[in-house]
């Protein structure tokens, strides 16, 4: 988790100073007050989620205590930071309270408050607390910050012992040798130059002949550093026996010197013997390098030939590796690759899911793997779901007879007609004229007709014969176009489409489309299904239909036809496929809308919730392989 503040922000806290000018004031100050300020900017600069802090310091022969320094410089604390430090001087011990800020805000999301404090005891005395508040996201993070507080906390004791027992700690000398070594260890943002920097710098420092840095690499030390050497040949004896010697120490997990100083200490220092003998002649000391009780790695310390290792410069070695070993544990994991991280992290995950403890985890493990199995092998019905459409098995056109204009209209869409019912009518005006016309002229023809029979004329009585049949056929041409101006319904049904109720009086031609018509027992269904999903159709599936007016009752359907034409919409390409209702219902009607499922038959169910994403990843890697 990332700190609330980022680097910037923090060096404007500490007036703009980086780590090297930071660990040069800390080093330099001169009273408590000063030494208490640079420690806790340097102790914020690496707690996660820091927000403010506090050092209480005072004498525990009166038992009165008073803020030192506080960080940001002008905060003043606050109540909850207070109670947090006078519970760590009541239990003289580290404490932890989880709540809310003074401002009552909370955390950022998935993040607490947490209220530390850490005491400075010396021989069982108490003098002072450190408290910080900090946003914290998971155990992981709390546990962090408060081992960083446990561990800066030495540098404070070390302070105080100087100021109130001068006489129990090496000189001031000392202590800024050990401070000089971390600011190395901090200029450096990588880890092997930060490495060959530190024990090169050790080696100076500490006079020695050779400083080496190793850590654990499966079951062995891996020697990591060595100094006044940027490079050496890993397979040589020497890096080989300094690798053996951290492992002497790291089995045994305790300091080891030789000579030994302290004869009676149960210790066993063959390989570093070994090493005395075979590469220099002089002391030999190795630290092991831990974060808690985990041991990582190995500092191991050499003097030149005929030198040993005083008291001093043995608790001068160790206090060095105590220091510098975590930084550089730190620097090393951040500055590995991003996949060794991964595969690390994976490492210690399976460690904790597999090892004892961790029952959640475990809990967890075996759901997910029963649910993976169930997913597995599971059978599933695999439905194609598409839009779905009521359409009339048959579709009548009903058109103009011929020209003429729209005198009433006594249907619109969605009307039921039965068959002969009258649905539109035609001006029949002319019609009717010319009717009448053509009647008086036969009447007039047949009474001329009579004259001539009664004078025998046959020559007019042919003329005026043909003359009526001609007036009769007129007469029956213009009785069928009044009949056609009378638009009838072909069969029972409902009026799809065609409203003329809003244009009489309008002109019409020959064979212009006035209504379509749709029977009300016979009915299609048409599906568009994505081109997806199209070669999992296939013809006499079976399939379901829930329409939008009636989504408690499922229709039955089987599919008929697959045409072969797509339609492409909203940049997707669909085909129509038809199917035919096995169930008729009263309130169906053409143009009803739903969705329709069409079953393919059954599947594995990892395969039916993958499929669309499998198939997709399938044509990018067709699209980008060359």
């Amino acid at each position: 988790m990332k700190s609330k503040f980022k680097s910037g922000d923090k060096s404007e806290k500490n007036n703009g100073l980086n780590d090297s000018e930071l660990w040069k004031n800390f080093s330099c100050a001169q009273t408590s007050s000063e030494f208490a300020l640079h420690w806790l900017n340097l102790q914020c600069r690496y707690l996660p989620g820091i927000q403010r802090g506090v050092v209480v310091l005072g004498d525990p022969k009166t038992d009165s205590y008073a803020p030192a320094a506080f960080w940001p410089q002008d905060s003043n604390g606050n109540i909850n930071l207070t109670r947090a430090a006078d519970f760590a001087i009541g239990q003289r011990k580290g404490v932890l309270h989880e709540g809310h800020s003074k401002n009552g805000k909370k955390g950022r999301k998935g993040e607490e408050n947490s209220f530390m404090a850490y005491p400075f005891l010396i021989d069982e005395n108490l003098y002072g607390v450190v408290a910080v508040e900090v946003y914290t996201s998971n155990e992981k993070e709390t546990q962090q910050s408060m081992r960083q507080l446990q561990w800066g906390s030495s540098w404070m004791e070390v302070m105080i012992r100087r100021q109130f027992n001068p006489e129990a700690l090496p000189d001031r000398k000392r202590l800024s040798t050990v401070l000089e070594l971390i600011a190395s260890g901090l200029e450096n943002e990588q880890f092997k130059k930060a490495a060959n920097a530190v024990v090169t710098d050790m080696a100076v420092q500490l006079d020695c002949e050779r400083v080496s840095l190793g850590f654990i690499k499966g079951k062995f030390v891996k020697v990591a550093a060595l100094s006044h050497s940027a490079k050496y040949n890993k397979k040589s004896n020497l890096i080989r026996d300094i690798g053996l010697v951290m492992d002497e120490a790291i089995d045994q997990k305790s300091m080891i010197i030789y000579p030994p100083m302290d004869k009676q200490t149960p210790l066993i220092h063959r390989l570093h013997a070994d090493l005395n003998q075979e590469h220099g002649g002089g002391g030999v000391c190795t630290v092991p390098l831990s974060t808690g009780d985990k041991i990582f790695g190995a500092l191991t310390f050499e003097k030149s030939k005929k030198s040993q290792f005083s008291e001093q410069d043995v608790q001068l070695c160790e206090t060095a590796a105590q220091m510098v070993g975590p930084i550089l544990h730190i620097k090393r994991k951040e500055d590995r690759w991003i996949l060794t991280k991964v595969l690390l992290s994976l490492k210690n995950f399976l460690g904790k899911l597999l090892g004892p403890r961790h029952l959640g985890r475990k809990m967890v493990l075996i759901v997910l793997a029963a649910l993976v199995a169930f997913f597995y092998y599971a059978m599933w019905d695999f439905r194609i779901a598409a839009d779905t459409k009521i359409e009339g098995a048959v579709q009548r056109v009903v058109v103009a007879p011929m020209e003429g204009y729209i005198q009433n209209s006594f249907v619109r869409p969605g009307d039921l007609v039965k068959s002969g019912d009258l649905i539109c009518q035609l001006e029949d005006k002319d019609l009717v004229v010319e009717a009448v016309k053509w009647e008086s002229q036969i009447h007039q023809y047949q009474g001329q007709y009579r004259d001539a029979l009664a004078k025998y004329n046959r020559s007019e009585i042919k003329i005026l014969k043909a003359q009526i049949k001609q007036a009769e056929a007129k007469l029956e041409l213009i009785q069928k176009q009044l009949n056609r101006t009378r638009i009838y319904s072909p069969f029972d049904g409902i009026i799809v489409s065609g409203d003329l109720s809003q244009s009489l009086g309008a002109p019409v031609e020959r064979g212009e489309v006035l209504y379509q018509l749709a029977p009300l027992d016979e009915y299609r269904v048409v599906l568009e299904v994505d081109e997806r999903d199209i070669a999992e159709v296939q013809t006499q599936m079976r399939g379901e239909l829930v329409l939008t007016g009636a989504v408690k009752e499922n229709l039955p359907f089987i599919v008929k036809k697959i045409t072969p034409v797509s339609e492409n919409r909203e940049g997707n390409n669909f085909f129509r496929v038809e199917a035919e209702l096995l169930e008729h219902r009263d309130y169906l009607r053409p143009g009803m809308e739903g969705v329709g499922k069409i079953n393919a038959g059954e599947r594995k169910l990892i395969w039916i919730l993958t499929r669309e994403m499998m198939n997709w990843f399938r044509l990018k890697i067709w699209t980008w392989w060359p």
